[in-house]
């Protein structure tokens, strides 16, 4: 069944105003087309719970709030909203999931929502992207989108067939490889928001096992160096297709996250030769199918939660925080191992933390 397309329609677009010197909201009550959109301004009484919550960072819950918010239903809607706002003088930021902290990225469906439609159908097709459930597709899907399928099949912008996008004046393009080429490219990695405002990905599917295996290996952050030069090395070493790993390690733990496309069995011959591999159980390396690890990886591997909060788009764990990322092309020396290890047992509880990914995207 390799190939199988699934159509994704993003109208769960939320369109933000800045205002500047000139903009006004006058367009929105004279002209017909503008006033029969779904806008809610800041006097309204509902604006801020409308405004906070798709924030996932609460850093950017107390900058300036936009002069108002749009909820679109399809996109003609979008593109409305892109004219209005430019008679109106006004521009235009998009939420999808909010975790563009900016709210700069595309729109619409979360991942969360993707993989639960999935799941519904199937539990041997899967979509290579990430794992948390309210991340919102148009921004990940635009900025890459790398996720636990990632060693055997790339990322999330090289399975996709078709995009539906609306352009800065409004236009609605379709863009494929057939289609408005040069865009098509462009949208898949060149970052949400920069070409224009996705409202429609159709995507390919691809193959996953009946069998896979996830769990979380952890360990004292006291261990911390050992494990981390081990893995540093092991890793490099390790070029298994359907294996993934993921470090995180703050001031009190480190712990390996995995994702293997084979049952228990297998994983754990996989896993043998790894510095955590001695800190496997019976509870910490789960087999179950993609769907099952889907959901695990989305639930923190708390299996009480429900399926079901896949389909949620609300995030309750929010907090103020800062996060950026690098890529580096050599293994870090003990004296930079040393150096980030000591930052995190130095900060105080939460104050930092690491996310390592293993690095190997596509068999590269």
């Amino acid at each position: 069944m390799k190939g199988t397309m699934i159509s994704l329609k993003l109208i769960f677009a939320v369109c933000l105003f800045s205002q500047l010197a000139q903009a006004t909201l006058d367009v929105f009550s004279i002209l017909p087309e503008c006033a029969a959109l779904n806008i809610i301004k800041s006097t309204n009484s509902s604006f801020l719970n409308a405004y906070e919550f798709s924030i996932v960072n609460l850093r950017f819950s107390t900058s300036s709030p936009p002069e108002a918010i749009i909820y679109p239903k399809n996109a003609h809607d979008v593109s409305l909203a892109v004219v209005c706002s430019n008679l109106a003088k006004y521009t235009i930021r998009v939420r999808s999931g909010g975790h563009s902290y900016e709210a700069v990225a595309g729109a619409g469906a979360t991942l969360g929502q993707l993989y639960y439609q999935i799941a519904l159908k199937t539990s041997t097709l899967g979509f290579p992207a990430g794992v948390c459930p309210t991340v919102g597709l148009g921004g990940h899907i635009s900025g890459g989108g790398l996720g636990p399928l990632g060693r055997k099949y790339g990322m999330a912008a090289d399975h996709v067939q078709e995009i539906q996008i609306v352009t800065a004046s409004g236009l609605i393009l379709t863009c494929s490889s057939t289609r408005n080429a040069d865009l098509f490219w462009a949208l898949r990695g060149g970052g949400g928001g920069n070409f224009g405002i996705v409202v429609q990905f159709t995507l390919n599917l691809v193959d996953v096992p009946p069998a896979v295996t996830v769990g979380v290996l952890a360990a004292p952050f006291a261990y911390a160096i050992p494990l981390f030069k081990g893995y540093q090395s092991w890793i490099s070493q390790n070029f298994n297709k359907d294996l993934t790993t993921k470090v995180f390690m703050d001031g009190s733990i480190i712990m390996m996250e995995v994702a293997f496309l084979g049952n228990r069995s297998q994983a754990l011959t996989e896993l043998s030769t790894s510095p955590f591999g001695s800190l496997i159980t019976d509870q910490n390396l789960i087999e179950t199918n993609w769907s099952g690890a889907v959901y695990a990886y989305a639930a923190n591997f708390n299996l009480s939660v429900p399926v079901s909060m896949l389909m949620e788009r609300f995030d309750s764990d929010k907090n103020s925080f800062h996060a950026s990322s690098d890529f580096i092309s050599k293994p870090l020396t003990d004296e930079g191992i040393n150096t980030m290890i000591q930052s995190l047992a130095s900060a105080s509880y939460g104050g930092y933390s690491y996310i390592i990914l293993d690095g190997h995207v596509n068999g590269q």
